[in-house]
C-alpha cells in the first residue's frame, strides 16, 4: 500500500526549551513542549502529566518503564536523529491523545522522521498496564511490535498505524476503532478503494 503521508510531514520548528537525558523518579511532574535531547525516560512510579504541544524526541527513546504512567491529551511526539524510538515495558501505562483539528501535526499522536534510524527500529509496546492511545502512529520505516499479556487500548475510540510492518505476540489483545469525530480528532486516513486487502 501506498504511504498516505509521504512527503506531507514536515519538520517541527525550532522549539524554545530544550531538555537533555531527561529523566523523571516516582512522583508527578508537569512536562513542557519542546525539544528532548537524549530521549525521555519514566522511571517506576513517575505520573508526568504533559501540556499540550510538540514533543521532539532527538537522538533518544520516549522509555515508559513499568508502573510509570504517561498521561497528555492534544499532544504529538515528533522522534529525529538516530537510536530514537519508542519503549513501553510491560506495566508501563499510557493516556494519550493526539493533536486537535487546527493545530500543528492534528490528529498524529506519533510521528518518525522518515530520515532517522531508516530501517530496523522499533516501536514496542508491552501490554500488562492501561494503554490508551488516541490518534494516529506514523512510522514508515520502523517495525510497529506489541506484545505481552495485558490488554492495548480497550477504551480508546481512534487508533491507527502506519508503519513499514506489524509484528503482535504473546496473549494480549490490540483495540482499533475509528471513531475520530466522536474525540475532536480528524479521520485524515484515505478510504479503501477495493475493500480490506491483507497482504502477505
Amino acid at each position: 500500500m501506498e504511504d498516505p503521508f509521504k512527503d506531507k510531514i514536515t519538520p517541527p520548528p525550532s522549539a524554545t526549551s530544550n531538555y537533555t537525558k531527561k529523566r523523571l523518579n516516582n512522583g508527578l511532574h508537569v512536562l513542557n513542549p519542546g525539544v528532548y535531547c537524549g530521549g525521555l525516560e519514566l522511571k517506576p512510579q513517575a505520573i508526568p502529566d504533559m501540556l499540550p504541544g510538540v514533543y521532539v524526541i532527538k537522538d533518544g527513546r520516549l522509555n515508559v518503564q513499568a508502573q510509570a504512567h504517561l498521561i497528555g491529551q492534544d499532544v504529538v511526539f515528533y522522534f529525529t536523529g538516530t537510536n530514537t524510538g519508542i519503549n513501553v515495558r510491560g506495566g508501563g501505562e499510557m493516556t494519550l491523545r493526539g493533536r486537535k483539528e487546527g493545530n500543528s501535526y492534528e490528529g498524529f499522536l506519533f510521528i518518525q522522521d522518515e530520515t532517522s534510524n531508516p530501517g530496523g527500529q522499533q516501536v514496542d509496546i508491552q501490554g500488562g498496564g492501561s494503554v490508551k492511545m488516541e490518534g494516529i502512529l506514523y512510522t514508515p520505516t520502523w517495525q510497529v511490535a506489541i506484545g505481552g499479556n495485558g490488554e492495548v487500548n480497550q477504551t480508546a475510540e481512534f487508533w491507527v498505524m502506519v508503519a513499514d510492518n506489524f509484528h503482535m505476540e504473546g496473549n494480549g489483545t490490540l483495540y482499533i476503532r475509528s471513531n475520530a469525530q466522536g474525540i475532536g480528532l480528524p479521520n485524515l486516513m484515505p478510504r479503501i478503494k477495493n475493500g480490506p486487502v491483507i497482504l502477505k
